[in-house]
């Protein structure tokens, strides 16, 4: 398997885990930080996840035709965002 494939693997390995670390977050007395997801989840309740895919699928088509240094960046603040979750579900960030 090449990088680009890998980091693309990475990307909706953490993509998926952004929103099952999310959902845990929200239904033990969390909040949603992004605006636009809050809104699909107040909106469309627990079908924001379609509305996610939106997002997600447009980026990945970009990022098959981008250079691997530039996914790897993208890769790189998705596991930022999961870092910050697992951490609010740790307790080591306050809700």
């Amino acid at each position: 398997m090449n990088a680009q494939r890998l980091l693309l693997a990475a990307f909706v390995l953490l993509q998926t885990i952004d929103v099952l670390t999310t959902v845990y977050v929200i239904r033990h007395g969390g909040w949603e930080g992004n605006p636009i997801i809050a809104w699909a989840m107040a909106q469309f309740g627990p079908f924001w996840v379609f509305i996610k895919l939106v997002p997600v699928s447009t980026a990945y088509y970009f990022m098959r035709r981008w250079r691997p240094k530039y996914v790897g960046s993208i890769v790189a603040f998705c596991a930022l965002v999961i870092v910050n979750n697992v951490l609010t579900i740790l307790g080591f960030n306050n809700w």
